[in-house]
């Protein structure tokens, strides 16, 4: 979906701001470069710049070396798997040096393939050995065959026996493919001048001439193929001076499928074009096939290595898990943090799909404080034609979208966009395209939009800092209706972002992160305040921390000369602050009050924002925000018997809270729900 962003007016006013100079990372379970749609850029570049393994699961030790001039006829050339190898024509005569090694088929397919893959060889394994117990049996004399035609009882010693080894070979023949371990692959490496180049025995008889020779990929877009009934196809890195060879496949068809949203281009057929068919795709798998596809640090750390490595301009991760804590100080949150505040990529994450319930944010996406955490949006148009409903349905959040705010009291879903696509698949789903829904497919949408907006600025020659575009994207998205929650700022608009930046290019205080952090509500401290308990006080009182925090690529003598004052401002009455405050390098103080005799009744959640805007600005746009929300829950119905009832009219697309105070030790709550009557 692109209408919904304002994605298509974009290009038919300014078509050549299409992502074009722009590298996007997608921080997934890998790109098929073989995919429909990731093949080129609008301008004819190759789309792909590199696939990296980021979990280690590609990994072959290739520290066995051979020289090649040592091997003859009396002294042939036998790789780790003990297969005798035929070499690929280039090396056929050759006296270089060759570094050998092997690598289990296990550690390089994710279940779609590795199923397929394993079943064709017990099927090949069932009919060879039908074959030869055919044969076999063919082969032995019928006074040898005599045990089958008697009873167990009535076998002499003899036959017995033969009856024994009979069963024991039949049942070893069954239980061997059931113990296959998968493939194994030989693989060589060798270099060749600066480079390096890689083979891998994909149909494991020992002979690479028949095998495609690489480079790494990003040297000139080179992969090979597993055949079928794999249908994979890969790509090498090799590191350490030739010691480590490293196999790049996919994890699953996800990380295809959130690049092609945020950047597909399909010549014969733009209707299926990504929202920045121009731009560039860095692919890091974060996934690690070797545990299931779950991530690691390992991955993690890898993916910000290589994204700093490459420059990229934009970062997707639609990718996450459950937070226990919500305070944004995981590994992956800081490393996320880090890529943003020092090598100036502006990082779109997908805020989870935990909801609709409060606080359900996943991590990195809904608690990292310098990434932008996107929610997700279905439109009236989406269900019609993504999802042919009958009856059209309203412009809404999706059900599963997670909410804020997070335990520090952040509101944590920063913007909304379209929240589901059917877009490309990697080939060994063997399926071309799919419909995937969740914030993993509207972290994508808003990554698009954020390098149509890098592209434009490149063009206009203006800033484009992520402190720029993320506060582009929040200060000109619309409300959809949500609550905060669910929506942040609102649903991202792109030629009004483009504006804003053009408006606000000379400003410097949109350079600046804004840190900022009161006292602990109910949970702990962090960017904003959240109180989820009975409130005993008529007024609550928090400090509230700002600390301007600059990029790396700012100079010492820069941040000494910056000063700015600001307006304050409350969305709220029952939330009471200062007006107005001068901020410079170091951290200042303000003190918030929230009015509890002005807030909603009990069992209501309450929330409203501190803003912060330039004095000089007459639009007034948002510099930086502090989130309060406030939850007192509401006394039971019958609180004696501790219980509770309440009417409710269901009506779709809406969700409905009620916070009740519980008793003190109870456990569990027992839930009760009766269809009444008309």
């Amino acid at each position: 979906p692109k209408r919904e962003t304002v994605g298509i007016e974009f290009l038919e006013k300014h078509p050549t701001y299409d992502g074009r100079d722009v590298v996007i990372a997608i921080f997934d379970t890998g790109v098929d470069p073989a995919a429909h749609g990731l093949q080129t850029t609008t301008t004819g570049e190759r789309k792909i710049v590199d696939i990296i393994a980021g979990s280690g699961a590609g990994d072959v030790d290739m520290s066995h070396t051979v020289q090649l001039s040592e091997i003859n006829d009396e002294n042939p050339l036998i790789g780790l798997t003990g297969r005798p190898i035929t070499l690929p024509a280039e090396l056929q005569g050759s006296q270089a040096e060759i570094r050998l090694g092997m690598k289990r088929g296990r550690e390089l397919f994710h279940s779609a393939p590795w199923n397929r893959l394993m079943q064709a060889r017990k099927d090949t394994w069932k009919l060879e050995n039908n074959q030869e117990r055919a044969a076999r049996k063919d082969s032995q004399t019928e006074e040898e065959r005599a045990w089958e035609k008697k009873h167990p009882s009535d076998r002499n010693l003899e036959e017995k026996n033969a009856a024994a080894l009979d069963s024991i070979l039949t049942s070893l023949e069954e239980s061997f493919i059931e113990d296959d371990p998968g493939p194994i692959y030989d693989c060589i490496v060798w270099a060749e001048g600066d480079t390096y180049k890689a083979a891998v025995d994909t149909n494991e008889n020992g002979d690479f001439s028949d095998e495609t020779v690489l480079r790494p990929f990003g040297i000139a877009g080179e992969y090979g193929r597993f055949a079928d009934p794999i249908s994979a196809t890969f790509g090498i890195q090799v590191y350490d001076s030739g010691q480590l060879l490293s196999i790049v496949t996919v994890s699953g068809s996800h990380g295809t499928h959130v690049a092609a949203i945020a950047a597909a281009h399909f010549p014969e057929e733009p209707i299926r074009n990504g929202i920045a068919p121009g731009a560039k795709i860095l692919s890091v798998r974060l996934g690690d096939i070797r545990n299931g596809g779950s991530s690691n640090y390992f991955g993690e750390m890898r993916a910000v290595a290589s994204a700093a490595q490459h420059q990229v301009d934009i970062m997707n991760a639609s990718w996450g898990g459950v937070s226990t804590y919500q305070d944004g100080q995981n590994l992956t949150a800081r490393l996320y943090n880090k890529l943003v505040q020092d090598y100036g990529a502006t990082a779109f994450v997908s805020a989870g799909n935990n909801g609709p319930a409060l606080s359900t944010l996943g991590s990195p996406g809904g608690e990292a404080e310098r990434i932008i955490g996107v929610g997700a949006y279905v439109s009236g148009e989406m269900g019609k034609y993504l999802y042919a409903l009958a009856e059209q349905n309203p412009d809404t959040a999706y059900g599963f979208t997670s909410r804020g705010p997070a335990r520090n009291g952040d509101l944590g879903v920063d913007i909304f966009a379209p929240g589901g696509a059917t877009a490309t698949l990697a080939s060994d789903s063997l399926r071309g395209a799919q419909l995937y829904n969740g914030t993993s497919m509207a972290a994508p949408s808003a990554a698009g939009v954020g390098a149509l907006l890098v592209s434009a600025t490149k063009q206009l020659n203006i800033k484009h800092s992520p402190d720029r575009i993320k506060a582009a994207l929040m200060n000109t998205a619309v409300s959809t209706g949500e609550d905060a929650f669910a929506e942040g700022a609102g649903l991202i608009q792109a030629l009004p972002a483009l504006q804003f930046l053009k408006e606000q290019n000379e400003e410097p205080a949109w350079d600046i992160f804004y840190d900022l952090e009161g006292w602990p509500g109910t949970f702990r401290a962090g960017p904003g305040f959240y109180l989820r308990e009975k409130l005993t006080d008529t007024a609550i009182e928090t400090p509230v921390y700002i600390t301007p925090t600059f990029p790396e690529s700012m100079t010492d003598s820069a941040a000494y000369d910056w000063e700015t004052n600001v307006v304050l401002k409350t969305t709220a009455p029952w939330l009471i602050a200062p007006e107005y405050l001068r901020i410079a390098n170091g951290r200042v103080e303000i003190d918030i009050v929230v009015d509890a005799t002005q807030l909603p009744e009990p069992g209501i959640p309450a929330f409203a924002k501190l803003t912060a805007h330039l004095a000089d600005d007459p639009v007034g746009h948002t510099l930086f925000q502090f989130p309060v929300t406030v939850i007192e829950p509401q006394a039971m119905s019958s609180p004696d018997t501790y219980e509770h009832q309440e009417s409710i009219n269901l009506e779709s697309s809406s969700t409905r809270r009620i916070f009740l105070e519980a008793p003190e030790r109870a456990d569990h709550l027992e839930l009760k729900i009766k269809l009444k009557d008309d």
